[in-house]
Parts: structure tokens; sequence; C-alpha cells
């Protein structure tokens, strides 16, 4: 079973500010965060998912978000675009900082070895071509990329694509999270931008390197621009999953295509929710529109009441 991963390390001066956010109620963060953070983050983060109804694991899965508050921290490898990660990785400067910087790395990957053993090490290293440094640096950071967890979100519950590539062909399901529900976790979200070029990245400063894997990891190529994705990024989460504030789930979207299966699975886990005394959430479903190519998202009741539009 997955492990909860580590707490994101908040830095002293932004510490007081989130523990009094979270003291207050969730509409007085709203208003808070309206007026302080105008513009700085979407108010709502979408997580489309495939919800396959023949599936055994769908109701685990299913309270893994409404009962557990939980998400799931993906590794880049794991991701349907090749180029995720990818930089233009070197290390430049005087002899001096290289060999600083590899005695570095030598000293914390070594750790535990004999200081002539890493000495000698450190000789034959210095001894290479330049183009062969670039080769032990790539497998550095390829290394370092492998430990960074991701979970990325969608900026538009009515995207077409979005529901086709990411939601099962618009059979599938999407959670609404609110920013203001849970600002200690959503504050680590992260804009990607969308480029030609790879990130180019200097390794040669160690506290330098978790912000180049920001920028490597917040960096697409353009034609993934209709995602408008926004990532939490974990340094130290792959493979991990991300506690949350119950209170920042706040809506479930069924896909137009979405089966009754699904919908009854759904308000089966709700009603456990409600029982559980976690807070409410709002059932919503998407549909196409009449005569144009959008989609219209609609509140749903839970019990086949009259759809209301939103």
């Amino acid at each position: 079973m997955a492990m909860d991963a580590p707490p994101y390390p908040v830095p002293a001066e932004l510490q007081g500010s989130i523990d009094a956010l979270e003291k207050l109620s969730y509409f007085q963060r709203r208003i808070i965060v309206k007026r302080r953070m105008p513009g700085q983050y979407p108010r709502f983060f979408y997580k489309f998912r495939a919800a396959n109804t023949g599936d055994s694991q769908l109701m685990a899965r299913l309270r893994g978000f409404l009962i557990d508050s939980r998400l799931w921290l993906s590794d880049h490898a794991s991701f349907n675009d090749p180029f995720d990660m990818k930089a233009d990785v070197v290390i430049e400067g005087t002899p001096e900082e290289i060999e600083a910087r590899f005695r570095s790395l030598l000293e914390f990957h070594g750790e535990g070895e004999a200081p002539e053993i890493q000495a000698e090490s450190l000789k034959r290293i210095m001894a290479l071509p330049p183009t062969e440094k670039d080769a032990i640096i790539q497998n550095v950071f390829r290394a370092s990329a492998g430990q960074v967890g991701i979970c990325s979100f969608g900026g538009d519950p009515r995207s077409i694509l979005m529901w086709a590539h990411y939601a099962q062909n618009h059979e599938g399901i999407c959670f609404q999270f609110s920013f203001a529900g849970d600002p200690r976790t959503f504050a680590w979200a992260q804009e990607v931008e969308y480029k030609d070029e790879y990130p180019r990245i200097n390794w040669r400063d160690r506290s330098s390197v978790p912000d180049a894997l920001y920028a490597v990891l917040t960096r697409k190529h353009p034609g993934w621009r209709y995602e408008n994705e926004w990532r939490l990024v974990h340094l130290a989460g792959a493979k991990s999953l991300l506690p949350f504030r119950p209170e920042s789930l706040v809506g479930v979207i069924l896909g137009s295509r979405a089966n009754e299966h699904l919908k009854d699975a759904v308000i089966a886990v709700l009603d456990e929710r409600k029982a559980a005394g976690l807070p409410s959430v709002r059932l919503f479903k998407a549909e196409e529109h009449w005569r144009e190519y959008r989609l219209v998202i609609r509140r749903i009741g839970r019990r086949g009441a009259t759809p209301k539009e939103e």
C-alpha cells in the first residue's frame, strides 16, 4: 500500500500566514484569497479521471478522493508525454567551481566511502572531456527527477479535449478542488508554461537544484496548451499519496457519457462521506450543447431531481 508523502517544508516566513488562514472558515478564506491574492491562483483546480464501471477497484478509487482525501503523486516516467522533464542540463563555470560541484555530488552519493576513494573518483571525473562531464550530470538530473511526485490538474471542466484524453472519452469523472479549501496544499501549485525550447539548466550550484527541477517540471510543448495545466510538485513524493483537507473537494462532475452505474457508485460514496461527517460535495453532469460544439455543466440532484445549469 502506498504511503503518504512527507509534509511540504513550509518556509518559516509563510508558516504563520498559513496557520492563520487555516483557523478561518472556508468562506472567510475565500474572501481573503480573492482580495489579497487576485490572479495568483485559479479559484478551482480540476482533476480528470477515468472511471471504468467494470473495474472492481472503482469504489476504492472514489473513496480515495471522497473519503480518504488523498491525491496520487505520479512519477514523470508514467506520463503520456515523452518530453516531460526534458532539459538541456550542463555544468559550466570555472574549473574550481566545477570541481567543487562534483566533490559535493561524490560526498552526497558516496556517503560512507573512504576519503581517498572519493578523491580518486574526483580526479578521474575532472580528467574527462566536457561532454562526458555533461553526461554524468544528465544522469544525476534523471535520478533527482525520478524522486519528484506530481499531481496534475486541468483548468477548464468544459474542455472537450480534457474529457476525451483524461476521462475515458467523456465516460469518466472530474473532481473539483477549491484553493481556499486547502491553501497549505494548493499554495504549492505551479502553473505550466508552454514553449518550444527545453529549459537550460546549469547544475553548477547545488542550491539552485530545487528551482531547476521546478522549472523543468512546469514547462511543456505548446501543443499541450489546451490543458491549462497546474501541477502540485513534491520533490520527494514520487509514487506516494498527498493528503488534502476534505473541504477543498467541493464538486464531482460526471462525464457526458457517464452511465447510471457510475452515477450510482458516486452517490453511494457521497452517502458514506455524509455519514462520516465530512463536508458536502455538489454533484454535476457535463452535457453536450444541443447546437454548439461545447459542454454545459449542470448541477444534478442525487436522487433524480431536476438538473440545474451552473
